[in-house]
């Protein structure tokens, strides 16, 4: 998928702030894949929880909440017209998805990898929900409704592999008053490994930042 990021109006100052903050959470992914299948001796390990400790003190109080990028009207028209919108950007523990739409429909590719793991060398069922939950949430409000997740079944169909990658595919259904419907999938060399139908309800008074 080639089309270019949503984009924010920043100022130059705030633009700096946001682009500093990706790359030290992309480093703390990196990290987290290094950490849990490290092969290191028990010093070295040491050692680099005390670099890891310095780290934190280095970075400060941290924050009330999780910098993100709001979903909001602009955001909504720049998706629809074909840019693409990464989920979780800022948030190291959650999977970023990096979803394109066109119109009802949408579609990810990710890499799932041991940070991931849940049965030895698959995808662990909890992320595969939360992949395909974050996935339909965000196509949903891309259809320009705000909603929240009132309802998600699962079907798992196959063992969905690591470090092989992975399609996520979707579409919105017509909405029913303040519910909205959806379909999703992941699928992994031409087979659906996971599916997942979400009910969707539209809050009286609507957000523009849900997901």
């Amino acid at each position: 998928m080639s089309a270019g990021e949503v984009a924010v109006d920043l100022s130059p100052d705030r633009a700096e702030v946001w682009e500093a903050t990706g790359e030290l959470v992309e480093a703390t992914r990196r990290l987290m894949r290094h950490v849990s299948t490290s092969q290191a001796d028990p010093d070295r390990l040491r050692a680099a929880a005390a670099a890891l400790d310095a780290v934190t003190a280095e970075l400060g109080e941290a924050g009330p909440r999780v910098l993100r990028v709001p979903f909001d009207e602009e955001a909504v028209r720049q998706v629809r017209a074909g840019r693409a919108w990464t989920m979780f950007r800022f948030n190291p523990m959650m999977v970023p998805l990096r979803m394109v739409v066109d119109g009802a429909r949408g579609r990810a590719e990710l890499t799932p990898d041991s940070v991931h793991e849940g049965p030895p060398d698959l995808l662990h069922g909890g992320f595969a929900a939360h992949i395909l939950d974050a996935f339909l949430g965000s196509l949903v409000q891309a259809q320009g409704r705000p909603c929240y997740t009132a309802g998600l079944e699962l079907a798992f169909r196959a063992p969905t592999l690591l470090d092989v990658p992975i399609v996520v595919e979707g579409e919105v259904a017509e909405p029913e008053g303040r519910k909205v419907r959806a379909t999703a999938w992941i699928s992994q060399r031409g087979q659906r490994t996971v599916e997942a139908t979400g009910l969707f309800i539209q809050p009286a008074t609507g957000s523009a930042d849900i997901f």
